[in-house]
């Protein structure tokens, strides 16, 4: 008896300290936003809100189809789960971005995760492919924007045949499972098996490129909510993703914080008014936070999470 209400404490006190962490992000990302919009004043910004509408209703087209794809792989690991759970996930291990370095994102999924029976190797290498894909076809963003640049040196067409020697062989499976099987012997670990075809590679590419064509029409519609000045829908629509490669790769920073504003600014300021392109950056910044605060809020209270791990602990 005594056992089991060890275990319970126990179990009670790690879902005690997630919320607090998760409040804690939760003010954190609130002072942030408050930084952001200092300067802004809102009274000056008329929008139009069908498109305002249209830009928040694509938040939670890329978000399902972005887990849609992580619960692809993971099926190919041999675990299962629904669409909804690894949504909730998804959703709450997204928090995890706002802590410096990126090992909290994954972590906080690998401990999700295993809750529902999927194993902290297979979610590691589900993230580890998931994060490799995801920077893959958003880069082919970045190399479109960087020839859009009024300067173009001959170098970046170097770069990007380089690039594509270098990072596409990687998206062959047997590649790719033969270099996570190199690390994981490096850290003592046993290998793991990946079934997945070249086919179902190609098809969660696709998924991630239509994630991010998602990504970067809902950034291109808020701003053509507000300003007034054209912009190339096909630079409105890749901007968004050049800058999350750029923030993504910026560890020491959560969530890529000023990196990825920094390169949405320069890339709109190439293209609109200073004025206007610090604005966007602004919004956009705000945007994206608000959809992942919503995530919290609708995800949090997964009792089948929470209700797992308490059933765990009366084992």
């Amino acid at each position: 008896m005594a056992k089991f209400d060890i275990k319970t404490m126990k179990h009670k006190l790690v879902n005690a300290v997630f919320s607090v962490l998760g409040l804690a992000i939760i003010a954190y990302i609130v002072f942030k936003l408050k930084g952001f919009s200092s300067g802004l004043d809102f009274s000056s910004i008329s929008f139009d809100f069908r498109y305002l509408t249209a830009s928040f209703m694509l938040i939670p087209v890329w978000f399902i189809l972005m887990c849609h794809a992580w619960r692809l792989m993971v099926k190919s690991l041999g675990f299962r789960l629904s669409l909804l759970d690894s949504m909730r996930i998804v959703g709450l291990s997204m928090f995890g971005k706002y802590i410096p370095g990126k090992l909290w994102f994954t972590l906080g999924r690998a401990v999700l995760a295993e809750r529902l029976g999927v194993s902290k190797k297979a979610t590691f290498t589900s993230v580890i492919l998931e994060t490799y894909l995801l920077l893959l076809t958003g880069g082919a963003f970045f190399l479109f924007l960087l020839f859009t640049l009024p300067s173009k040196p001959s170098y970046y067409l170097i770069l990007s045949v380089i690039a594509i020697f270098l990072l596409f062989p990687l998206s062959i499976p047997e590649i790719f499972k033969r270099m996570i099987n190199f690390f994981l012997k490096i850290l003592k670990k046993n290998s793991i098996e990946i079934s997945m075809s070249l086919g179902f590679v190609f098809k969660i590419i696709l998924l991630y490129m239509i994630v991010w064509i998602c990504l970067g029409i809902q950034f291109y519609l808020l701003y053509i909510s507000f300003s007034p000045e054209p912009l190339n829908p096909f630079v409105g629509i890749s901007i968004y993703p050049a800058a999350w490669i750029v923030g993504f790769a910026v560890i020491i920073m959560p969530a890529g914080l000023g990196f990825r504003e920094g390169v949405m600014f320069f890339f709109l300021s190439q293209n609109v008014s200073t004025n206007t392109a610090a604005i966007m950056t602004i919004l956009s910044r705000i945007q994206i936070t608000l959809g992942e605060l919503l995530y919290l809020f609708l995800l949090f209270g997964s009792h089948k999470l929470w209700r797992n791990n308490e059933e765990k602990a009366e084992l």
